[in-house]
């Protein structure tokens, strides 16, 4: 079960999405391709990929 930090820094870049590149750039001086929008997907972990494990 996803503790109440992890849903703090979920819903902080869900408000806030353009904060995911300017940490990658802050934080890991990370040069990254010019982006025109950034947007939440919706994503799920409750599943597994189909491959062989």
């Amino acid at each position: 079960m996803p503790t109440l930090e992890h849903n703090g820094l979920v819903d902080m870049f869900r408000e806030n999405p353009s904060l995911a590149p300017h940490l990658l750039k802050l934080l890991f001086h990370l040069d990254l391709p010019p982006y025109a929008t950034v947007a939440v997907v919706e994503s799920s972990l409750d599943q597994l990929p189909s491959s062989r494990w």
